[in-house]
């Protein structure tokens, strides 16, 4: 797998107190697709854990876990589900409200998507007007018996789930609400969350 990674100079977002574009690596990653060739895949994560992302991207290729396509977000409008709605694997992202949400992890750079739209993110307490999961289109792979490329069973015989968890990143989908079985983070807002930048 050839990874290669540099500064960035624009991405998703503007420059803001909790991240600079200077800490931020461009990744560009081989991974299996669904169609069982290899693929270029590109990504964007904080400086921080990019070398340990290329590791686990590269135990995913060696094990042949399939990832459907893995594009920057920008090439959905930097809209969460249409780039779900499309099972496009990605990391970074700011969006209004990233750093309010209390869940800022892709705005940092510290959190990665796998296919999610076969792995889709689950509200098990949404009020009747609200979405029970996302994206919207996935409602056909709620039922987690299901056995089809791309899935992530939170099992220590599912490649993903252990090329991430062994290295210490939190899996979403072991999250009471919501049930986010796509995300995996580096750290946890209540544990080792950055403070804002210092001039």
């Amino acid at each position: 797998m050839n990874g290669k990674s540099f500064k960035m100079q624009s991405s998703s977002g503007k420059e803001n107190d909790w991240v600079r574009f200077g800490d931020l690596r461009y990744l560009r990653i081989q991974h299996w697709g669904y169609d069982d060739k290899v693929h270029n895949g590109e990504m964007v994560v904080h400086q921080s854990v990019s070398k340990e992302v290329l590791e686990i991207f590269k135990e995913l290729f060696d094990s042949k876990f399939p990832i459907y396509q893995m594009r920057l977000i920008e090439n959905y409008d930097v809209d969460d589900e249409k780039s779900m709605a499309a099972n496009n694997s990605h990391a970074f992202r700011i969006t209004e409200g990233s750093f309010s949400s209390k869940r800022p992890w892709h705005g940092l750079g510290w959190a990665i998507d796998i296919n999610p739209l076969v792995n889709p993110c689950i509200y098990p307490e949404a009020k009747e007007d609200e979405a029970k999961f996302a994206p919207a289109n996935s409602a056909k792979h709620l039922n987690r018996s299901l056995s089809e490329k791309g899935m992530i069973k939170g099992e220590y015989d599912n490649a993903c789930y252990v090329a991430f968890v062994k290295r210490g990143w939190e899996w979403g989908g072991s999250w009471g609400y919501p049930i986010d079985i796509h995300h995996f983070q580096k750290v946890h807002w209540d544990t080792i969350f950055p403070r804002k930048y210092k001039e």
